[in-house]
């Protein structure tokens, strides 16, 4: 492969990109406009020229030949405008994942990445791929395997890198060569020039059967054995798949009849609170007067002895709600002026113990916690205070939950960053002072041993994921 790529000289090199640098900056002044610090110096360039056929031969030439914003990228890099290259390589990474997710099985990834029943609804066609946030987008492909957790860590650096220092933004940060090649060769390696893992073309294979062939008691068995086989974090996505299959009223009679097959094997190997987001759907449903689906989610349930698992009350919706809307600030680009209003409209729906449904309580835990840690960038001042308001009425099982998710691939992206590290340290010397369980202080004081800017490697640590091991089976 990397014979068929043309081999040019550093002089070549630096005789083009000197050239057309001179060029364009006596173009500019003659037009009485700025070049200085406007392009990116002729070197940083020729860090990025000379490494490019390297990290391109990744890709095949079906791939290479379909890649026009990698096109644009390396226009961009020539130029010297590394803010538009950078965008450029962000925009073909998320133009190939839309086109994976079409390919794999879209109605899938919708199922996973839209939890809200109401939501859903809205999301059928390709088109509508383009209506989901990039940060959904990605962990929605890493929650279905067709990206690694690592792929989501890295990719959740990049696209930070993209919103506050490419020209999507007005920005004035400079970036380097190296940096901006080292960020193409993960999008390559992670994205364009890799194929979905072999237990989520399982996942696949697992969907087509449901939904193509006339299945029996014996013809499930080794489906069955399939689906408990499969990783944890992708049997969250089969059961979304598969409940929100079951409660549309249109679905063939012959794909209802599969899932009764197979749906209690998933539903025994996904985490309680798989289950109580379930639950919270029948609640949706009820809420909103979908009687049909309402039924059909309930005859879900039953079928799989879940009926425990629904929420014990209408404020566990309201709840729900409450987190999405915040969710939604605080991934936002505006997350400093919206999150504010929505972290205080939460606070009002939780009671003054600080308990909140079991249903719920995973959700509203991780929740305050991903917001408490910030975006990595900077603090949103007017919700943090509520934020800590809320989390000092936590009590031992909330502080439970919230060491359990710290391992979780979306909290472990955020503590990449040092803002995040240290306002995870801030959070668990708070609670370390509001417990006496000793499980809960192990987990904390580990993480308290950490430097604050570095507290995030702690969830890393056979240490302590040893300890949220003991934590989950207590909980």
């Amino acid at each position: 492969m990397s014979a068929q790529l043309p081999a040019v000289s550093h002089q070549e090199v630096d005789k083009s990109l000197t050239s057309f640098h001179d060029g364009l900056s006596k173009y500019l002044g003659m037009l009485g406009l700025p070049f200085n610090n406007v392009l990116v110096s002729v070197q940083e360039r020729r860090v990025v020229v000379q490494n490019l056929p390297t990290v391109v031969d990744r890709m095949t030439p079906e791939q290479r030949s379909v890649a026009s914003y990698l096109s644009k990228f390396t226009t961009a890099v020539a130029t010297g405008l590394f803010d538009a290259a950078l965008n450029y390589l962000w925009d073909e990474t998320i133009r190939n994942l839309r086109e994976r997710i079409c390919r794999y099985d879209l109605q899938y990834f919708f199922d996973t990445a839209i939890t809200d029943p109401a939501n859903r609804a809205k999301f059928a066609t390709e088109a509508d791929l383009q209506k989901i946030p990039d940060w959904e987008l990605i962990r929605g492909c890493q929650e279905i395997g067709l990206i690694s957790e690592l792929a989501l860590k890295h990719l959740d650096f990049i696209r930070d890198m993209r919103n506050f220092a490419s020209a999507a933004h007005p920005n004035q940060n400079q970036l380097t060569g190296l940096q901006l090649v080292q960020w193409m060769d993960t999008c390559i390696r992670e994205v364009l020039a890799k194929e979905p893992s072999a237990p989520a073309l399982e996942a696949k294979r697992l969907l087509r059967s449901l939904r193509e062939q006339e299945l029996d008691a014996t013809s499930a068995k080794p489906i069955n054995q399939a689906i408990a086989a499969l990783d944890s974090d992708l049997l969250l996505p089969l059961l979304r798949t598969t409940f929100g299959m079951s409660v549309d009223p249109k679905l063939a009679t012959r794909a209802r009849e599969n899932i009764r097959l197979v749906r209690k094997t998933i539903w025994q190997g996904c985490a309680e609170a798989a289950r109580y987001e379930v639950g919270l759907k029948y609640a949706s449903f009820r809420a909103h007067g979908e009687t049909d689906r309402a039924d059909l989610a309930r005859d879900f349930l039953e079928g799989v002895d879940g009926l425990t698992y629904l929420p014990e009350s209408d404020l566990a919706l309201e709840l729900s709600g409450a987190l999405d809307a915040l969710a939604t600030a605080h991934n936002g680009w505006n997350n400093f002026y919206q999150e504010p209003s929505m972290a205080s409209a939460l606070a009002k729906l939780v009671p003054s113990s600080g308990t909140v449904p079991d249903s719920v309580r995973t959700r509203y835990v991780k929740g305050l916690t991903l917001c408490k840690l910030t975006n990595g960038n900077g603090v949103a001042w007017g919700a943090e205070p509520v934020y800590d308001r809320l989390i000092r009425t936590w009590q031992d099982r909330e502080i439970l939950t919230f060491l359990s998710i710290l391992v979780d691939a979306d909290v472990r992206s955020k503590l990449q960053f040092r803002l995040c590290s240290t306002k995870l340290h801030e959070v668990v010397t708070t609670l370390s002072c509001r417990t006496s369980n000793a499980l809960a202080l192990k987990g904390l004081n580990f993480i308290k041993s950490y430097n604050p800017q570095a507290a995030g490697g702690a969830v890393s640590d056979s240490r302590f994921t040893g300890v949220v091991k003991q934590i989950k089976g207590s909980l």
